[in-house]
C-alpha cells in the first residue's frame, strides 16, 4: 500500500506600470493571485506468481486533486483606482479519480515474453466558478455563479512484447492506450500584463487521448557497450492546445493529430582505448507532429513541440579513490506556441555544456560540484502578434526577445542518515 499527500499555498503580487518621459504614471495593472492546491493518492498492489509462465499484478488507486484560486486585479490611472476580476479567476476545481489495473507477464518461451494489461479509469470533475457581485444595482447585468460537473470513463488496454533474438540482441514493441492528466491551472483564468495576454480558463476541457506505439532494438557488443535504436508513432484524439473562448483564448481541444520520432542512444566504454573506467554516452532524436489548425485552416506541428535533440557525455570513475569527473554537451530544436492571434517561436541559440566532479570519500556522503551552462546560454523568442485571427489578419507587432544566463555553479550533498 502506497500513499502520497501534497498541499501547497501561494500568494503573489505582480504590477506592470507605464510612465511618461517625465516620470508621471500613465497606467498600472496589478494582479494578486491567492491559490491553494493539493493532491492525495492511495494505491494498493498485489503480485501473484501463478506459475512459471505467468506473473499477475493487480492494483487499485484512488486520488483526489483540487485547486482553489481567486485572483484580484487593480487598474490605476492618474485619477482613479479600480478593482476588477477576470471571468474564471475565482474558481475551485476538484477531481475524484479511481483506477483499476490488471497485467500479466507471460513467458511464452525463453526468448519471447508478452505483457498484456488493462486499466480502467473513472473520474468526476467538479468546478465552481464565482462571478463578481452585482455592483451597478441592475439585476439584468448580474450573473449567477456557475457549477459544472462532468464524469469520464476510460478503458486503457496495452500490450508489450519482448523478443530476445540472440545473445546481445533484443527487440521490444508496445502498443498502449494513454489518457493525459489534466492540469488544473488550465481551468483558471489569469492575466500576464507584461506579455499583454489574458488566458481564459476552460471548464469544458477534456483529457488528450493517445494510441501510442513504440519500438526499441538493443544491440549489445560487450558488457557495457550497447546501441539502442528507438521509434515511436502516436495517434491523438482531442489534442490539447489553445482555442478561442469569447473574445480571447485559453486551453482547449482542437481535434485529432499524429506524432512520430526516430532516434538512438549508445554507451561506449573506453577501457580498450587506454582510458580505464571511462565511457561515452550519446543520443539523438528527431521527429515531427501534425494537427489541423482551427484558426489558419492548415496542418501544423503541435504547440511547443521541441522534437529534435542530441547529447554527448563523458564520465571517468576511479573506484579506489572514490572519485569521478565528467562533462555533458547537448542541444535541442526550437518550438512554436500558437494562440488565436499570435505565434511565438522559442529557441536556444547555442549548445548547453556542463562539467562536474564527484567524490564519496568522506562520511559516506556523495559530494558533487560542477558548473551548468558553462557556455553562454542565450535564448531567443520571436513573437508575431496579429490584429485579429492569426494569419487571417494584418500583423500588428513583431517582438524579438533575447535573454542570457550566466554560468551556474552548484554543489550537492547526498547520503543516508
Amino acid at each position: 500500500v502506497i500513499t502520497y499527500n501534497r498541499r501547497e499555498r501561494s500568494n503573489n503580487s505582480a504590477r506592470f506600470a507605464a510612465f511618461s518621459a517625465p516620470g508621471s504614471l500613465i497606467s498600472a495593472n496589478t494582479s494578486e493571485p491567492n491559490s491553494k492546491a493539493g493532491e492525495s493518492i492511495l494505491r494498493g498492489q498485489v503480485n501473484w506468481k501463478l506459475n512459471d509462465r505467468h506473473s499477475i499484478e493487480i492494483a487499485a488507486e484512488a486520488a483526489y486533486n483540487f485547486i482553489d484560486n481567486i485572483t484580484g486585479f487593480v487598474r490605476e490611472t492618474p485619477g482613479s483606482v479600480t478593482s476588477f476580476f477576470v471571468d474564471g479567476s475565482d474558481t475551485k476545481v476538484e477531481e475524484f479519480r479511481s483506477e483499476f489495473q490488471i497485467s500479466d507477464v507471460w513467458t511464452v518461451s525463453p526468448s519471447l515474453t508478452i505483457e498484456p494489461g488493462f486499466k480502467f479509469e473513472t473520474s468526476r470533475i467538479e468546478q465552481n466558478i464565482n462571478f463578481p457581485d452585482d455592483t451597478d444595482g441592475d439585476p439584468l447585468t448580474a450573473r449567477l455563479d456557475r457549477n459544472v460537473e462532468r464524469e469520464f470513463e476510460y478503458p486503457k488496454p496495452s500490450i508489450t512484447a519482448t523478443w530476445r533474438i540472440q545473445d546481445g540482441q533484443q527487440l521490444r514493441v508496445s502498443y498502449e492506450r494513454e489518457v493525459a492528466q489534466l492540469s488544473f491551472s488550465d481551468f483558471v483564468s489569469f492575466s500576464d500584463f507584461i506579455a499583454n495576454q489574458t488566458t481564459t480558463g476552460n471548464d469544458q476541457l477534456v483529457p488528450e487521448r493517445t494510441w501510442a506505439f513504440e519500438a526499441q532494438f538493443d544491440q549489445r557488443f560487450c558488457k557495457f557497450c550497447v546501441l539502442t535504436l528507438l521509434a515511436s508513432y502516436d495517434e491523438f484524439e482531442n489534442v490539447q492546445d489553445f482555442v478561442k473562448i469569447g473574445a480571447g483564448d485559453g486551453p482547449g481541444n482542437i481535434g485529432d493529430g499524429t506524432r512520430w520520432s526516430l532516434g538512438f542512444r549508445t554507451a561506449v566504454p573506453l577501457d580498450n582505448l587506454g582510458v580505464p573506467g571511462a565511457r561515452i554516452d550519446a543520443s539523438l532524436t528527431s521527429g515531427s507532429s501534425e494537427v489541423f489548425d482551427p484558426i489558419s485552416g492548415r496542418p501544423r506541428e503541435f504547440s511547443d513541440e521541441f522534437t529534435g535533440s542530441w547529447s554527448v557525455s563523458f564520465r571517468q570513475d576511479f573506484p579506489e579513490a572514490k572519485f569521478s569527473y565528467g562533462f555533458r554537451w547537448s542541444d535541442g530544436g526550437s518550438g512554436t506556441a500558437y494562440r488565436f492571434n499570435e505565434a511565438s517561436r522559442r529557441s536556444r541559440e547555442d549548445a548547453d555544456a556542463s562539467i562536474f566532479m564527484e567524490t564519496s570519500r568522506w562520511l559516506g556522503l556523495r559530494i558533487r560540484v560542477g558548473i551548468d551552462d558553462l557556455l553562454p546560454a542565450e535564448f531567443a523568442r520571436n513573437r508575431v502578434i496579429y490584429v485579429g485571427d492569426r494569419e487571417q489578419s494584418a500583423i500588428r507587432t513583431v517582438e524579438r526577445t533575447h535573454s542570457a544566463n550566466g554560468v551556474q555553479p552548484f554543489i550537492r550533498v547526498s547520503g543516508k542518515f
